[in-house]
């Protein structure tokens, strides 16, 4: 019997393709998972830091995002200006054209929805003091924001930021708080990322960390004048203390210190004033856990934290990225 040619063997027996797994290593997961960015990003300031261009005023506000999503520690941003009023479709357009397919965007969602009574300030005009009755509606939110940036920004987006000031007890419980977060969630699809802040230490409790994991909702670790220590609000949460499939911290004002005072501290935003190592090391700690957990982490920083939030991420960022590169 003759041999069978081996080129006639490779067409009855085609060869068995093995493919071997590399895990990531930790610097990898880092660089993948881990999303630093600011907390808007027009600022003048930032002139030979971030930003190596001239921009007028107008041009700062949408055309210099190009340089900003190439500064070398950014992945994400915080758009704030969509607290104020409702997204516009022509400025998340001319936002979505000079950033990177993939840069996801932290948006924070419509104050219209997140505040339960005006708070009595002319600004507010007829309806300061008043109730607001468009707190949480479902139907004001996926017509109004929802459904203008999946229209319109959806390669960029990322977490809907839902930011609720300090609410007084007088206004409204916990319980009713709570119960108003359960209903509203429920409701919405859940196919987006939605990321929720609060400003009241109270409401660290169980029953709301609950409410948040069943719907899959992040809570917004805040470095915020007067909510409790990073390190505190994840204890709060318990073991896992991520509530979702992702997280989010903001790195806004330096601890027992208001707006005003952190303004007055740190402007002009051109350098860091004042370092605050327990933040960063409870910043590094949340990093490390959601590494463990295999989850994105957003973590957006403010000027008013240290007084530059680029220097502040590089600084940061550097150090994570020699640390990991020493581990496997």
């Amino acid at each position: 019997m003759s041999s069978v040619p081996p080129s006639r063997l490779a067409l009855v027996f085609p060869q068995i393709i093995t493919f071997h797994y590399f895990p990531m290593t930790k610097l990898e997961k880092y660089q993948h998972l881990i999303h630093w960015g600011t907390s808007t990003w027009t600022y003048p300031e930032w002139a030979g830091i971030v930003y190596h261009k001239e921009y007028t005023d107008k041009s700062l506000k949408t055309e210099s995002l190009a340089e900003y999503a190439a500064y070398s520690s950014f992945s994400t941003v915080g758009i704030d200006n969509t607290f104020y009023a409702p997204p516009n479709p022509y400025l998340l357009q001319a936002y979505a054209q000079h950033l990177p397919k993939d840069f996801r965007c932290v948006s924070k969602v419509w104050q219209e929805l997140t505040v339960p009574q005006w708070p009595k300030h002319k600004r507010h005009g007829t309806r300061a003091g008043q109730v607001n009755e468009s707190f949480l509606d479902i139907d004001l939110f996926l017509e109004r924001v929802l459904s203008v940036y999946a229209r319109y920004f959806r390669d960029n987006l990322g977490p809907f930021l839902f930011e609720f000031g300090y609410i007084p007890a007088q206004i409204m419980s916990e319980d009713m708080f709570f119960a108003k977060l359960d209903g509203f969630f429920r409701e919405l699809p859940n196919d987006f990322q939605y990321a929720l802040e609060i400003r009241n230490k109270n409401f660290l409790k169980r029953e709301y960390f609950n409410v948040l994991r069943r719907h899959k909702v992040a809570h917004v670790f805040n470095h915020w004048s007067y909510m409790p220590a990073l390190r505190a609000q994840a204890r709060a949460a318990g073991e896992n203390p991520f509530t979702a499939d992702f997280t989010v911290a903001r790195l806004l004002t330096p601890l027992h210190v208001g707006y005003e005072k952190s303004v007055e501290m740190q402007s002009p935003y051109d350098s860091i004033k004042t370092r605050l190592p327990q933040m960063r090391s409870d910043v590094e700690e949340l990093i490390e856990q959601a590494l463990d957990y295999n989850i994105p982490f957003y973590v957006i920083t403010n000027n008013r934290s240290e007084g530059c939030a680029p220097l502040t991420i590089s600084e940061m960022d550097a150090m994570l990225q020699e640390k990991y590169a020493h581990q496997s």
